[in-house]
């Protein structure tokens, strides 16, 4: 059997930070073990205040996207 391998989830997530970073909208720190919200694919990471934005508007995006291939 030929070797399979996994497919990483890209969807951006909750995640809570592993290490300091600069939050991508706003330049504020985000600090360890805080909740951040994070981009895999782009490596890119967000305040829990701009990430809760950024998560409403990916939710929307989602949503609006498997409403649309559900009624074709």
């Amino acid at each position: 059997m030929p070797f399979m391998r996994r497919k990483k989830n890209l969807d951006p997530r909750w995640i809570t930070a592993k290490f300091n970073s600069q939050c991508k909208e706003c330049r504020q720190t985000v600090q360890k073990n805080f909740p951040a919200f994070w981009y895999p694919l782009t490596k890119t990471i967000f305040c829990e205040q701009c990430g809760s934005r950024e998560y409403k508007t990916y939710v929307a995006i989602t949503h609006d996207e498997t409403m649309v291939s559900n009624s074709l």
